[in-house]
């Protein structure tokens, strides 16, 4: 999610942070059509690559992480998810958990550094894998690849209004403590802007007989549906983009890596999307 505030642009390069979202999204849609393979392969990455960047980050503060089944559980869970759905998802899931927790039972530390372990373990395997995993899933929904760019343009957008009305007129800071340049203006104005990209986007892709939702948007229903979609898009991307905020404060670092030019590291760029990943699936579930 975008900064909220009046500097969010004095910490970032926009030109190559503008490059570098455009290599991005090329590389993301490319892998939604060409082939189902490459889109497992880029979310199993972009996963191994989040989950290494949670694990030196933690380790700043001398906490351990099971890695090694969590890797192995990444893979389980984006594979399974693809062949067999949300049930095979939620088994290879708790096998994880399950193996996670007598790994770290094994390891030779003292008793309260060994439920530290399973705690961040258990939590960086739920936050990263098993979440991305939801986006298979969505995936192997009817055309799950549209919605899938499409929602990702949405949550692009959201990022934008958040940054250019929260640089602008943010004032009101909207969480402190966690991150003190988010604002409540910067929420509205990434809200405003979802809004509009879903309706124009949708009622585009409907001249394509391509439906975003299975409601029309030139009906009530399919606007009340696609300002919920939006809602929830800007309230769990900020709940995510939070919960990274403060996993980065406790570690002291500004970025989890710099892997990204402009924008920082794999998870700074996921952190709000994962979040909103089991929503995103449950709405094109009920609604799509």
């Amino acid at each position: 999610m975008a900064k909220y505030s009046k500097t969010a642009t004095e910490f970032r390069n926009i030109p190559l942070a503008t490059v570098t979202g455009v290599v991005l999204f090329l590389l993301l849609f490319a892998c939604l059509f060409i082939t189902p393979y490459l889109f497992l392969g880029l979310v199993f990455i972009a996963c191994i690559i989040a989950v290494g960047e949670v694990y030196y980050c933690l380790k700043i503060k001398n906490i351990r992480i099971g890695l090694p089944p969590i890797i192995i559980g990444s893979a389980g869970m984006i594979l399974v998810s693809f062949y067999y759905g949300s049930g095979g998802l939620s088994v290879v899931y708790f096998l994880t958990v399950a193996v996670l927790i007598l790994y770290c039972s094994l390891d030779h530390i003292d008793y309260k550094a060994k439920i530290q372990q399973v705690s961040y373990s258990v939590l960086i395997c739920t936050w990263i894998p098993f979440l991305a995993s939801f986006l298979i899933l969505t995936y192997c929904l009817p055309f799950g690849a549209y919605k899938l760019a499409l929602s990702s343009v949405i949550i692009s957008f959201i990022d934008l209004g958040g940054l250019v009305i929260g640089s602008h007129f943010g004032k009101h800071a909207l969480a402190p403590q966690l991150s003190p340049k988010k604002t409540w203006e910067g929420f509205a104005g990434g809200l405003v802007f979802g809004i509009v990209t879903i309706l124009l986007s949708s009622a585009g892709f409907e001249f394509m007989n391509i439906y975003f939702l299975q409601t029309s948007v030139f009906s009530l229903k399919g606007v009340l549906d696609r300002l919920l979609f939006a809602l929830c898009a800007c309230i769990f991307g900020l709940i995510g983009d939070l919960a990274e905020s403060s996993l980065k404060r406790f570690a002291k670092v500004k970025d989890m890596s710099t892997l990204l030019a402009g924008h920082g590291g794999i998870m700074d760029r996921i952190d709000s999307t994962l979040i909103f990943t089991p929503v995103l699936y449950l709405l094109f579930l009920f609604l799509g």
